[in-house]
């Protein structure tokens, strides 16, 4: 498996549109999935943020997307709700806004690979030190790879998700993303990657 950016003129972000809606199909949210929406978001995050694929075998099998809170969907609610939080941002730090694997791929290590990837390539870009997330409240598997990839709930709020009002928490991660500081880390997980 190779982890690589969707570019604007690759043949992979259609696979990718592809594999997130299906994604959202599978989590019972197709209704709410508009092709052309997730297409706009995912060039947007192509110019201003991170747009990832994990792929085997010539095939996107994953794909994370992170972007500077100011540009996310609902940007303004999550930069109030942190402020309000006590926590001070400037909009340009970055937030995890995608992030889906295959159905038949979950459970192998590659959400976390992509993360890993992506916190490194967000860290560079934005140069903060600091990286978030939001998630449902219910979202078991997801609340369950941020807390395994080190991150704290710093506060929760109602968002809108792909036009749909949720309850959600925002998490944060701080550190040092650089490679050389994440080596074992990434280690370990493409072993897990290649069971």
């Amino acid at each position: 498996m190779r982890i690589e950016p969707i570019e604007r003129e690759s043949g992979n972000v259609e696979d990718a549109i592809r594999l997130y809606v299906r994604a959202f199909s599978f989590l019972g949210g197709s209704e709410n999935v508009d092709e052309k929406e997730i297409e706009r978001r995912m060039r947007e995050h192509i110019e201003k943020g991170v747009l990832l694929a994990a792929v085997k075998h010539d095939k996107v099998v994953g794909i994370f997307g992170s972007i500077p809170l100011r540009s996310c969907e609902d940007g303004e609610n999550v930069i109030e709700v942190l402020s309000t939080n006590g926590i001070d941002v400037d909009g340009n730090e970055f937030i995890m806004s995608m992030l889906a694997v295959s159905e038949e791929y979950r459970g192998r290590g590659i959400g976390s690979i992509l993360c890993h990837h992506g916190e490194m390539e967000s860290f560079v870009k934005s140069d903060m030190g600091r990286f978030f997330s939001r998630s449902g409240k219910d979202a078991i598997e997801m609340n369950s790879l941020l807390v395994s990839r080190g991150y704290k709930i710093v506060a929760d709020g109602i968002f809108v998700t792909n036009g749909v009002l949720s309850r959600e928490y925002i998490w944060t991660k701080t550190g040092d993303f650089r490679p050389e500081a994440k080596k074992e880390e990434s280690n370990g997980n493409n072993t897990e990657a290649r069971r």
